[in-house]
């Protein structure tokens, strides 16, 4: 009796001891900077639902990233490679062509290198 309750709890066990993944949230507006937020402590704009995320979570006030322009960095996270292995995807004007893969957890195929 006592093995069949210790098999009965050892999933339950199991399950509790998985790590929780985090949510990520990436915000990326078009010609938005640093301080352009009222969580980051600008008086002339309100930003109430950005600074409501910011108190829940945390709020980064440094960030390196793949490109300072905005179309080819935000291909560089869809793909998970560098503007420059990724072709015109790369560029300001970011076509992605048919083969490429964007997101690439969640391809069939792997990511062009």
């Amino acid at each position: 009796m006592k093995l069949s309750s210790l098999l009965l709890l050892s999933p339950v066990c199991c399950l509790a001891q998985r790590q929780v993944r985090p949510n990520i949230l990436i915000a990326i507006a078009d010609d938005q900077s640093y301080p352009h937020a009222s969580a980051y402590g600008s008086t002339w704009i309100n930003t109430p639902a950005f600074d409501r995320v910011a108190s829940e979570g945390l709020l980064f006030s440094n960030c390196y990233a793949s490109s300072p322009g905005s179309s080819p960095l935000r291909a560089s996270m869809l793909t998970g490679l560098f503007p420059w292995q990724i072709e015109e995807a790369g560029t300001h004007a970011s076509s992605f062509h048919r083969d490429m893969c964007a997101i690439p957890m969640s391809c069939k195929r792997p990511a062009i290198m």
